[in-house]
């Protein structure tokens, strides 16, 4: 799967690129992102700005070209915050709700609906927290420490939110069944048109 590698890879990469401090290290990570953007079938848009950004890279100052590579992530993140906040709008259902619906086929359990709703909460403020953090990092700290943040730290508070609160529900709300959380991701992931499209 192009997109999976695509995604575990582009971090380790961009890292190794930043504190390598090397151009062609950065020029080769964008030119394979733009080879990995296009197998994957992402949005064209997002190909061609590391299309762009491979080529400017040659002569463009590299903290400049590290904060650019950097801000592929955070919007990565702003568009997931968005994703989540959405749907807590009036006279939505919120997308924990949604998945928790997808993943008992339509039996929903109503004792769950506060909890849906506040999980989903709580989504949407990390994936907005990272970048906002991010943003902070760039004025205030390196751009190793940026990178380690933003292509390793978040993914693990991410992982920490989502097999935490796994076990806290099995904990919080034992009365109700709940599938094994890597089940959930790779439903996730075949059923994503599904769930993002609305």
């Amino acid at each position: 799967e192009p997109l999976a590698i695509l995604a575990f890879a582009s971090p380790l990469a961009l890292h190794l690129a930043i504190v390598s401090e090397n151009r062609a290290v950065m020029v080769v990570f964008l030119a394979v992102l733009t080879v990995g953007a296009l197998a994957a079938r992402v949005p064209t848009w997002v190909a061609t700005l590391a299309a762009v950004a491979a080529i400017a890279s040659a002569w463009i100052d590299l903290r400049l070209i590290a904060q650019l590579a950097l801000a592929g992530p955070a919007l990565a993140f702003l568009a997931g915050a968005w994703l989540f906040g959405r749907t807590l709008l009036p006279g939505r259902t919120p997308l924990v709700e949604t998945i928790a619906r997808l993943e008992r086929d339509g039996d929903f359990p109503a004792g769950l609906a506060g909890y849906t709703r506040r999980l989903t909460w709580a989504w949407a403020i990390l994936l907005a927290a990272i970048p906002a953090v991010s943003a902070a990092l760039a004025f205030f700290a390196t751009p190793a420490a940026q990178s380690l943040f933003v292509n390793f730290a978040s993914y693990a508070l991410l992982a920490l939110l989502y097999f935490g609160e796994y076990a806290y529900r099995l904990w919080r709300h034992p009365q109700f069944p709940h599938k094994n959380p890597v089940t959930v991701a790779a439903n996730l992931v075949r059923r994503a048109p599904e769930l993002f499209r609305s």
